[in-house]
């Protein structure tokens, strides 16, 4: 979420329709760590236009990287006369996650997806909703990959039954079922 904040600022503050502009975004993903850089160009007229909401993100961005991180981050930011670049490194954080479907050969798939990228890290794969209700809270859940079209239990009604549920993944075949999905803001559906 915090690398929207640079790509906002980017898109805002770096594109004029009266000059030339540029975006340049460079993300890597080592093992344990993060780079980012975001470098784009600036234009004199959009600037005098954005002055109000000058510095507002960069320092919500600082409070937020400080309260994840503490001082394991690196962030810094070159304001030159015609270019702005932004770069941050820190530590890649795990997202704990369960993958749920009912098909055995889509959960394998699913599961390696989800093991081939860095920052997940998969707690548990489950056949069913109900079977999925038993992974243990010490597996503290934040992402959730749940098939829809479920016998029993749907992956719909399984999400709405929790009392605090985390970010949900929809996984489908069906776009009847995507549709729905896509109708609520809190989950992401594909």
């Amino acid at each position: 979420m915090l690398l929207i904040s640079f790509l906002e600022n980017a898109f805002t503050h770096g594109v004029s329709q009266n000059a030339p502009s540029f975006i340049h975004l460079e993300l890597r993903i080592e093992p344990g760590v993060m780079h980012c850089l975001v470098r784009n160009s600036k234009h004199a007229s959009v600037e005098r236009r954005m002055e109000e909401y000058s510095g507002l993100g960069l320092e919500n961005v600082r409070k937020s990287l400080a309260l994840l991180y503490d001082d394991s981050y690196s962030l810094q930011v070159n304001d030159a006369a015609d270019v702005y670049e932004v770069s941050l490194g820190g530590p890649v954080m795990s997202i704990s996650c369960i993958a749920i479907d009912d098909e055995p050969l889509a959960l394998k798939q699913l599961a390696s997806y989800i093991r081939k990228t860095p920052f997940l890290e998969l707690a548990a794969e489950c056949r069913s909703a109900f079977e999925a209700m038993k992974v243990p809270e010490q597996a503290r859940v934040q992402l959730m990959f749940v098939d829809i079209n479920m016998p029993d239990l749907n992956g719909m009604e399984f999400v709405k039954s929790l009392p605090d549920c985390p970010f949900v993944v929809f996984t489908t075949a069906y776009s009847e079922y995507a549709l729905e999905g896509l109708r609520s803001r809190r989950w992401i559906t594909f």
